[in-house]
């Protein structure tokens, strides 16, 4: 990955590896343990669309070139997970040699009725809405206030059935008139009640939390003791403890139990479709190379 510019640089006493690429306004991506900026790979090399659609007339000019049917056969038959690519070399990823079918709810018919309405009247006012993106701002509610207004919640919240529920709650905030995705929405309220929160108690020990809410089996407090998970991880290796860790699906916290060790040493793991056997590899090379330990004083520090 030759393109990616990889550096140090010292924050808050400790010294951080960084991984630059490209020019611009800066977007800062952070991950977790076990993991390495390789996690956000997808993301830092993404081609982007909007890159590309913001020169006037280069989309244009090798749809022309394409065709209107074909690249809008293309677009109407993806089904690729993930954002929309549009690489420089083949905005559209045809493959001349790949016949793309249609998906079953678009006839030929229906393609022809898109291929002449874009052929009279061309893609350029489409794009231009990428293209003004900068200098417009679009704002969309959705209306969802069913949580609240479900018949019982109202009594349930305030009669004491959540508290009761949830033994460790100390505040409930309704915030009125408000959608589903209120810390959006409701951006400098939200933020003003979560500041008020923790002013209350400023001696709050994340680790003492996080024990008293999910038990001393938590990862964070797992985590604690210098050398303790780094020897279990030495027992199984580091390929076996990354490969738990990337593929893991178990629903709530996450947590470590007296036996994990050696129950991890018996299962044998299979990689997730979106990791391939050298991107793995590349993780458990570089944690051989340094170890765990770093990624685990972040945890050991937290209450710092």
């Amino acid at each position: 990955m030759e393109e990616i510019k990889h550096g140090m640089v010292g924050v808050n006493g400790i010294r951080m590896h960084i991984a630059e690429k490209g020019e611009g306004p800066v977007v800062l991506f952070l991950h977790g343990f076990p993991e390495l900026w390789y996690t956000w790979r997808r993301q830092i090399f993404f081609p982007n669309f909007f890159k590309s659609a913001m020169e006037p007339g280069k989309i244009e000019a090798q749809i022309a070139q394409v065709g209107t049917a074909k690249v809008l056969k293309n677009i109407l038959a993806n089904r690729k997970p993930g954002p929309s690519c549009f690489p420089e070399e083949n905005a559209f990823g045809i493959d001349p040699e790949n016949r793309v079918t249609l998906p079953s709810w678009c006839s030929e018919q229906d393609l022809s009725f898109y291929a002449t309405k874009f052929n009279q009247r061309g893609f350029t006012g489409a794009l231009n809405y990428y293209r003004a993106m900068n200098l417009t701002r679009i704002i969309l509610f959705i209306e969802f206030l069913s949580v609240y207004t479900t018949p019982g919640i109202k009594e349930y919240v305030h009669n004491g059935g959540f508290k009761k529920d949830v033994p460790l709650l100390e505040e409930i905030v309704v915030i009125e008139d408000a959608g589903q995705f209120i810390n959006q929405e409701r951006a400098k309220e939200i933020n003003a009640h979560i500041y008020d929160f923790i002013k209350k108690d400023p001696n709050l020990k994340p680790v003492e939390t996080s024990r008293a809410m999910y038990g001393d089996n938590f990862y964070i407090c797992k985590f604690q003791e210098p050398g303790v998970l780094e020897a279990g991880i030495a027992h199984i290796g580091s390929k076996l403890m990354i490969a738990s860790s990337l593929t893991t699906r178990r629903p709530g916290p996450p947590t470590i139990s007296e036996d994990a060790i050696a129950h991890l040493a018996r299962e044998t793991i299979n990689l997730p479709s979106w990791l391939s056997e050298e991107e793995f590899n590349y993780y458990v090379t570089k944690f051989d190379q340094s170890g765990f330990t770093g990624g685990l004083n972040y945890y050991r520090a937290i209450d710092f």
